[in-house]
C-alpha cells in the first residue's frame, strides 16, 4: 500500500512539473504598419500562424466617429493624416510558453520592412502615475490658495464673471478614483461605460485619480474643498488598467477619443519611463500615445499632459528621436513651486517642449488622507496633494474654463489645444529666474488669458473689407493661414509684417479663398495688410508658432 503511495506521488508530481513547464500566457504587442493591407498577406499571415498569434484591430473606434474625427482634422488642419494612420495601428496577442522564444519571435516582427513601429505593453509592470512627491508637506492649508491671483492661476476671476467649466467635459486618464468621496457623490463624475477598474489596483493608484479630478471638479460645496472647474458638464474616468482588457493605457486613450468630440478635454496623468523605471518623461515619449494624442488634437480634442516627475531635460540628445516627431498638439505640463518665484521643482521633467506650469506643491485636494480624515471615514479623507499630478489639472481646469468662456462669447466655437496652449503661453506668469535654463514654463494667468481671448481671437475673427466678411484662420497657425473673403472676384494686395514693421510677404491675388504659405517665417506676431484700390485693412495681429 505504502508503495502505491509513493508512486501516486511521483505521478502527481510529474503532472504538476510537466504542466507548470508548459503553462502559456499572453503576451500583446501594438503594431503600426507602413501599409494597411500588409497584415493580410500570405508572407505576414505565415508569420502569425506560425507563432501561434492573432492579430485585431487596435485602436477600436467606430467608423462613423473615425469620420466625423477626419472631418475635423480637414477642417482644423487641412489634412486627416494623422486620424487615418490609426487605421494602420493592429494589436497581435501572442501565446508563448518559453520567454526566449517570445524575444525571437518579436525580434523577426521588427525586422518586417513593412511595419513602421511596435510597441510592447505586457512585459513590463503597469508604469506608475506621477504619485505624490515625498516627504508630505506637513502643512494644514483650509485655502485652495492656488485659485486666487499670483501666486495661484486667479481662477476667481474666471469664477466672477460667471464661467467655471459649464458646457465642458473633462475626460481623465489614469487608475482608479473613489466616487464615494463626499466631494463627488452627488456630482456627474463617473467611470466610462464598459471599463471596470481593475480588482488589482490599490488604492495607493486608485485614490490618484480621486486627488487629480478633486483638484478640477470637488462639488461647490460649503464643506471641504472646490474644483477649480466645477460647473463642468461632466468628469469621466477611463482607467488604465481594467476588468475587462487588463493593463492598456493605449486602449484607455483610445476609448477616451471614441468619446470625445472637438472642444473636449482628455487629461493624461500619467507618465512613460524614458531609460529607466525612474526616468519619468510624457506619456507621448511613446510612439503609439503620440499618434494618438496628435489624432486627438487635429480634429479640435484639447490633450493636457503631465511632464512626468523623472527631472529628465527634454531639450538633450537622447531626447531627439522624440522632439523630432514634431508637435503633438499637446499641452505638456510641469511642475512649478507654489510661490512667486515659479521655479522649477527638483523632480519635473522640462525643457522646451514643456509649454506651461502648475503648482507642483501644496495643493489641497481629495483623496489618500495623509492630510485630514474626517471620523477616520475613506470618503471623507483630503491630501496635499504634489507633483505633475498636481499641476496638471490645475491647468485642464485653466483650459476647461477658457473653453467654457470662449464657447459662450463666440456664439458655440470651441478652442483647440494648440489656441489653448498658446493663450497661456503667451499670458501666463514666467518661470521664476534661478531655474530659467531648465524651461517648464509660465503659470496660468486666468485675468490676462481671458483678456487676451476678448482681444486677440474674439475680436479678429472677422473683419469687414468693402462690405463683405473677411475671415482669418487658423490663429495661432503653424504651416498656412487662411483668407476668406465671400463673394468677391477682385485682386487684392496682401501684405504681412512682423512685430519690428518689416515687410515678411507680399502677393497679388484674387480673394474667395486663399491660402497663404507661412511655413517659413519664423514664429512671432504678425500683422497682415489687405488693400484694394482705395480701400485698406489692417487685420489685428496674428501668431506665428
Amino acid at each position: 500500500m505504502k508503495s502505491k503511495l509513493l508512486l501516486l506521488t511521483f505521478l502527481l508530481f510529474v503532472v504538476h512539473v510537466f504542466s507548470q513547464s508548459h503553462l502559456t500566457e499572453d503576451y500583446k504587442v501594438y503594431v503600426c504598419f507602413k501599409d494597411n493591407q500588409f497584415h493580410a498577406t500570405e508572407e505576414f499571415q505565415t508569420f502569425l500562424i506560425s507563432n501561434n498569434a492573432v492579430i485585431e484591430k487596435g485602436i477600436k473606434i467606430p467608423e462613423d466617429h473615425i469620420e466625423y474625427l477626419k472631418k475635423q482634422s480637414r477642417k482644423l488642419r487641412g489634412n486627416s493624416n494623422s486620424i487615418e494612420k490609426l487605421d494602420r495601428i493592429y494589436k497581435i496577442t501572442f501565446s508563448y510558453e518559453d520567454e526566449a522564444l517570445l524575444d525571437k519571435t518579436l525580434e523577426q516582427l521588427s525586422h518586417f520592412d513593412a511595419v513602421e513601429y511596435s510597441v510592447e505593453i505586457t512585459k513590463q509592470s503597469p508604469i506608475q502615475p506621477p504619485t505624490d512627491i515625498l516627504p508630505v508637506t506637513p502643512s494644514y492649508f483650509l485655502s485652495q490658495e492656488y485659485i486666487q491671483s499670483d501666486p495661484g492661476v486667479n481662477m476667481q476671476y474666471a469664477w466672477d464673471l460667471g464661467y467655471a467649466g459649464e458646457g465642458i467635459r473633462l475626460f481623465d486618464i489614469e487608475y482608479g478614483i473613489n466616487l464615494e468621496h463626499e466631494e463627488f457623490n452627488s456630482t456627474n463624475a463617473s467611470v466610462a461605460e464598459g471599463m471596470t477598474v481593475s480588482a488589482d489596483v490599490t488604492p495607493a493608484y486608485s485614490e490618484h485619480g480621486t486627488a487629480s479630478i478633486g483638484i478640477a471638479y470637488a462639488d461647490n460645496g460649503l464643506y471641504g474643498i472646490t474644483g477649480m472647474a466645477n460647473e463642468l458638464e461632466e468628469v469621466v474616468l477611463f482607467p488604465e488598467w481594467t476588468e475587462q482588457n487588463g493593463y492598456d493605457r493605449f486602449f484607455a486613450i483610445a476609448q477616451a477619443i471614441n468619446n470625445s468630440v472637438a472642444g473636449d478635454i482628455i487629461m493624461y496623468e500619467m507618465q512613460s519611463p524614458a531609460f529607466t523605471q525612474e526616468d519619468f518623461v510624457p506619456a507621448e515619449y511613446n510612439q503609439l500615445a503620440w499618434d494618438l494624442t496628435k489624432a486627438a488634437t487635429d480634429a479640435g480634442i484639447v490633450i493636457v499632459a503631465a511632464a512626468g516627475n523623472g527631472s529628465q531635460n527634454l531639450d538633450l540628445e537622447q531626447f531627439s528621436a522624440y522632439i523630432d516627431r514634431g508637435d503633438s498638439g499637446a499641452i505638456i505640463v510641469g511642475g512649478g513651486s507654489s510661490d512667486a518665484n515659479h521655479e522649477r521643482m527638483y523632480f519635473s521633467t522640462y525643457g522646451n517642449r514643456v509649454d506651461v506650469q502648475g503648482w507642483g506643491q501644496n495643493v489641497i485636494s481629495t483623496g489618500y488622507g495623509n492630510l485630514y480624515s474626517i471620523g477616520g471615514d475613506f470618503n471623507q479623507n483630503y491630501t496635499m496633494f504634489s507633483g505633475t499630478s498636481s499641476a496638471t489639472p490645475i491647468v485642464a481646469s485653466c483650459a476647461a474654463v477658457l473653453q467654457a468662456y470662449y464657447h459662450d462669447r463666440s456664439g458655440g466655437e470651441y478652442l483647440t489645444s494648440q489656441q489653448i496652449r498658446e493663450v497661456l503661453k503667451q499670458t501666463g506668469v514666467p518661470q521664476g529666474m534661478v531655474t530659467i535654463l531648465e524651461p517648464i514654463g509660465p503659470l496660468p494667468d486666468m485675468e490676462a488669458a481671458i483678456q487676451y481671448i476678448e482681444a486677440n481671437i474674439l475680436n479678429n475673427q472677422s473683419y469687414s473689407i468693402a462690405h463683405k466678411k473677411l475671415s482669418l484662420f487658423p490663429n495661432p497657425a503653424n504651416e498656412k493661414i487662411t483668407l476668406l473673403l465671400e463673394n468677391v472676384t477682385d485682386e487684392f494686395e496682401i501684405n504681412i509684417f512682423n512685430a519690428l514693421g518689416q515687410l515678411v510677404h507680399a502677393e497679388k491675388a484674387v480673394l474667395g479663398r486663399k491660402e497663404i504659405d507661412i511655413s517659413n517665417i519664423e514664429n512671432g506676431v504678425y500683422f497682415i495688410e489687405v488693400k484694394n484700390n482705395s480701400t485698406k485693412q489692417y487685420l489685428k495681429k496674428f501668431i506665428k508658432k
